[in-house]
């Protein structure tokens, strides 16, 4: 059956290659307990490394769970569980939601909140884990997805590694949607998913764990989470390219999809196709009206946030768009008063052009409704 959908404007999940979907209906292989399955998951582990800009491959592994990004954030943080009591850093909605997962979890932490809407200030956090030497470990977002904020993962990783701790971010919405430096910032963990910039479909987590911070976790303490068990599934993945539970290979096979694109296309292409199509758009829909929320200098150009223009509801542009075949999200975080677009998906320049119409359309159309409205009616003249 064709079925016409609406082109996804949206931060995961989003559009994807042909390939990718073409992969996903005909994997090369079907079990994962297959030698085809092996090589398709080392071909992943080594492109995903490679795209992300690891330099020294053999100091890393991608651990890989049949899971949302919010998931693997539990795996790390189970995972972090066994080193005693650690620190969340928020300044934001996906920080917050670390809060919830590690409260949820029975996981020992304790909580810096420090300003939405600006970078983290590595600073604030020096002193905080100054204050307390008893931590064990710091977790925090290098992009906060709701805002389109950029936090200095480089600078809040050696900060953390200054203390001796162990170190984990939240890159779900920052691999490979823009330049990150993972090994720069001595991250030891960091969490990614297959719906968000790597252009693949939903449903796999992935941990990105450095092989010298296993050991540490193993000898730390009691395993916590079964299915979701980072040091289990590091070891069975690492030495027999399979995991230890069944995933589904048709994510597999989209993921490595996915890899292959951004090999073809290149991930700096792919970068700069992204914050180019942000930057046009924000400058289009700033002329009519609709500024981007957030200092431009901490704007990670691949997800914003635009404030409604007067007289505009959400439930109103939502209705409009869809039936132009293009899907945006409204209201995030129940504030009616903005919209958000994001760039990361699989979209063309005509794609863009298309969405830039539907907005000038409808945003000029109720001015110029305004502006007849505000004139004063003409008297007509009588003739005798």
């Amino acid at each position: 059956m064709n079925r016409a959908k609406p082109v996804l404007f949206t931060p995961g999940p989003l559009e994807v290659p042909r390939r990718v979907s073409e992969y996903m209906a005909d994997p090369p292989a079907n079990y994962h307990r297959q030698d085809a399955f092996r090589t398709m998951f080392a071909e992943n582990q080594q492109d995903l490394k490679d795209l992300i800009g690891i330099r020294s491959p053999a100091d890393w592994h991608v651990t890989m769970f049949a899971s949302t990004g919010t998931g693997a954030n539990d795996v790390c943080l189970l995972a972090l569980s066994r080193l005693g009591r650690g620190l969340i850093v928020s300044n934001g909605y996906f920080g917050e939601r670390l809060v919830t997962q590690a409260t949820e979890c029975g996981v020992e932490h304790d909580v810096l909140r420090l300003a939405v809407e600006e970078p983290m200030d590595p600073g604030a956090v020096d002193e905080a884990l100054a204050a307390d030497p008893d931590l064990k470990w710091v977790f925090f977002v290098s992009h906060e997805t709701r805002a389109g904020l950029v936090n200095p993962l480089v600078e809040l990783g050696r900060t953390c590694k200054r203390h001796g701790l162990m170190v984990a971010a939240d890159c779900v919405s920052s691999a490979y949607a823009y330049a990150i430096d993972l090994e720069a910032a001595q991250v030891d963990l960091a969490s990614a998913s297959s719906s968000k910039a790597i252009m693949a479909h939903p449903g796999l987590g992935m941990v990105f764990t450095r092989v010298a911070a296993v050991e540490r976790l193993r000898v730390a303490g009691t395993p916590r989470g079964s299915s979701l068990d980072l040091v289990a599934e590091f070891d069975k993945q690492s030495k027999l390219r399979e995991p230890r539970f069944g995933q589904p290979v048709a994510l597999h096979a989209a993921l490595r999809a996915a890899c292959m694109h951004l090999k073809t296309i290149g991930i700096d292409a792919h970068h700069r196709r992204i914050r180019r199509q942000m930057q046009d758009l924000a400058a289009h829909l700033g002329d009519l009206g609709a500024p981007a929320r957030v200092d431009p200098r901490y704007r990670s150009w691949v997800v914003c946030n635009f404030d409604l223009p007067p007289g505009f509801t959400c439930a109103e542009i939502s209705k409009y768009m869809e039936g132009q075949g293009l899907f945006i999200l409204y209201g995030i975080g129940g504030d009616k008063n903005h919209f958000q677009i994001a760039t990361m998906g699989d979209l063309s320049d005509e794609n863009l052009s298309a969405l830039k119409r539907a907005f000038t359309r409808l945003f000029t159309a109720r001015r110029r409704m305004s502006s007849d409205l505000a004139r004063p009616a003409a008297v007509a003249s009588s003739s005798r």
